[in-house]
């Protein structure tokens, strides 16, 4: 595989944004820098061709995205977002969806390199494994291109994380919850992912701070991946467990809107009164929270401002410019009619 400014900044010791200042001749390398660069380039035969990724020579002018599954509406909406903010940088996009397979992924990942695209952006948080080894081929992708991880973060060089602090979000929204008179929040959830732990973390901050301890039972996870009816009936039937085992709740907060929706329409068919007798806290501050009734309480991770700063720092490091590896967003919480 023909060398990239990936090798050449190992080899030199450097920077990829100072390899990239060298190939274009910026005043801002140190000559004794630019030598040691360019002599690495010289011994290796490195000579910048048609792929050559941003530095100011021809490119591809198009970005791999990849995502689980586009249906999702926090996950569309990114998705539509990402497209505009590529389209008004000069670039194209294309879209693969993974759902949630690791083998499709890696198969993906390989797919959009020997297509030799400009980067990567991720988008979602089941792209981060909980086993590092799992984590492997994003790295060694980013050994060839920049990687961007959008909602989910890693360490390594060549991957920027983009995210929303979940875990400050769901500890704000379920301590609304508790400082609003609920005592037994029910916390329904996908906790598989990396931002499901961010959350679920949140959730159990959120009662430590008031001296209490979170209920185990009170923590139900959901089936990932459903959608429609499949959720609407999956979300039902474990509420109506729960009820069976006598185990109360007087507030709810859910890792989505989709899974707060659901809940909400269960309650409203077994004549629970919200908020009156139940809160209820959504996440992701999609269409459904408003399209409900009554209108959902839910915390806006603000994905418009995160796909742009996305964008914003793909564009940097392309160009060769300083980039944060990691850019955490403050979520902010909505409330409306399903909260007190």
């Amino acid at each position: 595989m023909p060398l990239t400014i990936y090798d050449i900044s190992k080899r030199a010791g450097v920077s990829i944004a100072t390899v990239s200042r060298v190939l274009n001749g910026s005043d801002l390398v140190s000559a004794k820098t630019r030598q040691r660069v360019l002599a690495v380039m010289e011994e290796c035969g490195y000579t910048p061709n048609i792929f050559a990724r941003g530095l100011g020579l021809n490119t591809m002018k198009t970005v791999g995205l990849l995502c689980a599954n586009v249906s999702d509406p926090p996950i569309a909406r990114a998705v539509f977002f990402l497209q505009r903010f590529l389209r008004q940088a000069g670039y194209d996009c294309m879209l693969l969806c993974t759902e949630d397979d690791l083998e499709v992924r890696q198969k993906y990942m390989e797919l959009m390199l020997n297509k030799r695209v400009d980067a990567m952006i991720l988008c979602g948080s089941h792209f981060v494994e909980e086993r590092p080894e799992d984590n492997g081929y994003i790295l060694r992708a980013a050994e060839k291109m920049p990687v961007m991880l959008l909602i989910g973060a890693l360490d390594a060089p060549g991957v920027y994380s983009l995210l929303p602090d979940d875990r400050d979000a769901t500890r704000r929204a379920v301590g609304m919850l508790l400082d609003t008179g609920s005592r037994q929040v029910l916390y329904l959830c996908h906790a598989r992912s990396y931002a499901g732990q961010r959350k679920l973390e949140g959730y159990r901050e959120a009662h430590a701070q008031r001296g209490m301890k979170a209920r185990e039972e009170l923590i139900l996870p959901c089936l990932e991946g459903l959608t429609g009816e499949a959720l609407l009936h999956s979300v039902a039937d474990k509420l109506a467990a729960l009820t069976e085992r006598g185990v109360a709740f007087d507030g709810l907060a859910a890792s989505s809107d989709a899974l707060a929706v659901a809940a909400l329409k269960a309650l409203t068919a077994a004549g629970v009164k919200v908020p009156e007798s139940v809160q209820v806290v959504g996440y992701d501050h999609t269409d459904l929270s408003l399209a409900c009734t009554p209108a959902l309480t839910t915390v806006d991770t603000c994905a418009e401002e995160m796909c742009r700063r996305c964008v914003d720092t793909m564009m940097d490091v392309l160009a060769g410019r300083e980039a944060a590896r990691e850019t955490l967003l403050t979520p902010r919480l909505i409330r409306r009619e399903t909260t007190r």
